[in-house]
């Protein structure tokens, strides 16, 4: 969002200095650096997001779930790429403007230095500004929200279990992720998981001997009882695993499994569920398939692990 209002104006600002005829033609070293340094700064913010976007899409489609750490190096590699072609512009039209625009005055690099520098700390203080109006706009009208994809995973006991990922970025890949329980009559019902703040969607599905379904992902664990049309939470305490029913509704926290007169809690948004040991479920379980851009069975992707991010 900071972006997006950085790079606004410092097109704005190149716009009038190269629309006006006056400034256009104008050679001076300070008309010059107004003319140039916003051009290559912009640069620095575009060309980064593009690729960085094209490189997440890219692994996407490709089904490749890329660790935290990659993804930090991939995008500092193409912060610092952008700086380079950045100044590369802001010189080139330098040159072009002192062959076109020719000047009395004697050459100095003083004035682009500076017009950097006030750039550097006025567009981010108007860009916040700008930002923080644009947010609050955004949350009275909903905000950013693609459409829902849905992947049919398996059909069991008259019901259909799919799926769903929407985005909540324009470009970045981040999901809000949901279940969606259909039965054979048409009821539907659904059940929201974690939001994917950053990351290609990758989850592997194992079936387990008692008929439930095991997912698991970069951030969460998950089983999910087709039949019964349920969710739980799959959390490890003490080398053991335990599995906390999710409420309803969409939740962004959770707490750690508390033990409590030989009972054990998990706190997930402003619930506080139960929550069961299922070491022994988890024991012996199969690998069914895997969710990137579709769901793919076990015949036509095989298992290939995802790292966790916590």
């Amino acid at each position: 969002m900071i972006e997006t209002w950085m790079l606004g104006l410092l097109l704005a600002i190149t716009a009038v200095f190269w629309l006006v005829p006056k400034t256009r033609k104008a050679g001076g070293n300070m008309i010059t650096a107004w003319k140039c340094v916003p051009v290559g700064c912009s640069v620095m913010i575009l060309l980064p997001q593009l690729l960085f976007g094209m490189f997440q899409l890219l692994t996407h489609y490709c089904g490749f779930s890329a660790r935290r750490t990659i993804l930090l190096a991939v995008l500092w590699s193409f912060l610092a790429l952008g700086v380079v072609a950045g100044v590369a512009v802001a010189a080139k039209l330098r040159n072009y403007c002192r062959k076109h625009c020719p000047s009395d005055q004697p050459f100095s690099n003083s004035p682009f230095y500076r017009v950097f520098i006030s750039l550097l700390i006025v567009i981010p203080v108007i860009a916040v500004v700008g930002s923080v109006i644009t947010v609050s706009m955004m949350f009275r009208s909903g905000g950013y929200r693609g459409s829902w994809r849905t992947y049919p995973v398996i059909h069991v006991s008259g019901t259909e279990l799919a799926f769903q990922e929407c985005s909540i970025h324009p470009f970045l890949a981040e999901y809000d992720y949901r279940f969606r329980f259909r039965k054979d009559s048409g009821a539907e019902t659904y059940q929201d998981l974690w939001c994917n703040t950053g990351g290609q969607t990758h989850f592997n599905i194992f079936r387990l001997k008692n008929g439930r379904f095991f997912f698991s992902d970069k951030d969460q664990d998950y089983l999910v009882d087709v039949k019964e049309r349920k969710v739980f939470m799959v959390v490890r305490f003490e080398r053991h695993f335990y599995a906390a029913q999710l409420p309803p509704g969409p939740f962004r926290s959770f707490s750690g499994v508390t033990p409590e007169k030989e009972r054990y809690y998990v706190w997930i948004g402003n619930h506080r569920v139960e929550a069961h040991p299922v070491t022994d479920q988890l024991a012996d379980r199969k690998y069914f398939g895997c969710i990137t851009t579709g769901f793919y069975p076990a015949t036509e992707k095989p298992y290939m692990p995802v790292t966790k991010s916590r």
